[in-house]
This record gives structure tokens, C-alpha cells and sequence, in this order.
């Protein structure tokens, strides 16, 4: 793992590089609202999960109302998977899905004409670092059950309120799996073969402008 966190700081560097003629430097946290979608077990259902993220960001003007962006960052993925009770009357079992990953956004975002508000997308490469599984047996370490490289579409909207020279933003992101993320030939531990991750993440950020704008 120590690759992929050197490669991280490998690509921020380049961007920083790059942002000193015309981009900017930051960094980022907020929620993330997660859930899984795919095939299920029998008579199981995913609800979702809130988890944390943070970062930091690079960008770059590549086009007069164009910035290139790597926005590299920790977040907390998951769900709840809820088995319907057995008897009639009975209560629920739900259990506990928690997945972490260092991922690496590269986006590109167009800014409004007003340069107030902008709308971003692009590919979002996340690296597996632990994940778990609570049921009512208890918590298990289900991370050699699921991929270790994860990639995901992002689509957001957001807004740039001056704060002197730095800049508040606050961003809308949602993020949509291509990948299977299990990695397993039957299902295990109350996880099905395959499924995909999604969630809408919540952002709040300060970022520093850097060379002419």
C-alpha cells in the first residue's frame, strides 16, 4: 500500500507543479452517503451508509473556463445489509458493511461565466485499504473477499464564495462503481458475488489560487 500513497504524492506534486502558472491548491472534507446495488442474497436488502472523507487538491487551467484537477483523498464506503425476519412479526437483522479506500479523482470542471458556479465529472480510481463486515456473530475482516482497485464516474455540481485571496467552495459529487466490487466465485459471509458502490458526497473545501486568473 505504501506504492499507491507515494504514487499519490507523486501526482499531487505534478499537479502543484503545473497549478503555479495558472491553478489553484486546496483541501476538502465532507459525507458521504454510500450504498450498493447488484445481486443480493435471499430475502436481503442494502440501506446505506454515511462515511467520512477528506483531501486535498490540485488543479490547472487547461481552457479558459476549464481546470484539470487530481483531488486525491480518504473515504469511507459501505451499507447496511438488512435480512427480512424469518417469522411473521419478527424483527429485522441488519448488518454492517464498512469499506475503506485512498482514492484518486481526476476531474475536469467548467466554470460558469461568473466564475461563482461550476459543473465537474471524470474518473475516480480508489485502492481498498480495509473493509469489515459486522453481523450479529460479530466484526470480520472481509477485505480479501473484495477488489483491491475500484474505478467510478463522478458528476458534481458546485460554487466558489471569495474569502479574501482563498476561496470557500461547497460541492455536490455523485460517484457511480464500474466494477465489481466483490472478488469471490460464491457468495460469502452474507456478501453476494457481485455488487456495485454509488453515493452522493457532501463537500465543503478551501482553495488557494495560484499565478494569474
Amino acid at each position: 500500500m505504501m506504492r499507491h500513497v507515494t504514487l499519490v504524492l507523486l501526482l499531487l506534486m505534478l499537479v502543484v507543479a503545473q497549478a503555479s502558472a495558472d491553478g489553484a491548491i486546496g483541501i476538502y472534507g465532507g459525507l458521504n452517503n454510500a450504498k450498493l446495488s447488484g445481486d443480493t442474497p435471499p430475502n436481503t436488502s442494502y440501506g446505506g451508509k454515511s462515511g467520512l472523507v477528506f483531501g486535498v487538491m490540485g488543479e490547472f487551467r487547461i481552457a479558459k473556463d476549464v481546470m484539470l484537477g487530481l483531488h486525491p483523498m480518504y473515504i469511507q464506503k459501505g451499507a447496511t445489509p438488512t435480512i427480512a425476519p424469518v417469522t411473521e412479526g419478527g424483527d429485522p437483522i441488519e448488518n454492517d458493511l464498512s469499506m475503506d479506500y485512498i482514492s484518486l479523482p481526476v476531474l475536469v470542471k467548467i466554470e460558469s461565466g461568473n466564475g461563482v458556479t461550476y459543473v465537474t465529472g471524470g474518473l475516480d480510481l480508489a485502492f481498498l485499504m480495509d473493509a469489515s463486515l459486522t453481523t450479529s456473530k460479530g466484526e470480520s475482516d472481509v477485505k480479501d473477499l473484495l477488489q483491491d482497485i475500484d474505478l467510478s464516474m463522478v458528476f458534481g455540481f458546485g460554487a466558489k464564495i471569495p474569502l479574501g485571496t482563498p476561496l470557500l467552495t461547497l460541492e455536490f459529487r455523485y460517484a457511480q462503481s464500474l466494477l465489481n466490487v466483490a472478488d469471490m466465485e460464491f457468495g460469502q459471509q452474507d456478501l453476494p458475488v457481485r455488487f456495485r458502490s454509488s453515493g452522493f458526497q457532501l463537500l465543503a473545501g478551501i482553495i488557494l489560487p495560484l499565478g494569474t486568473r
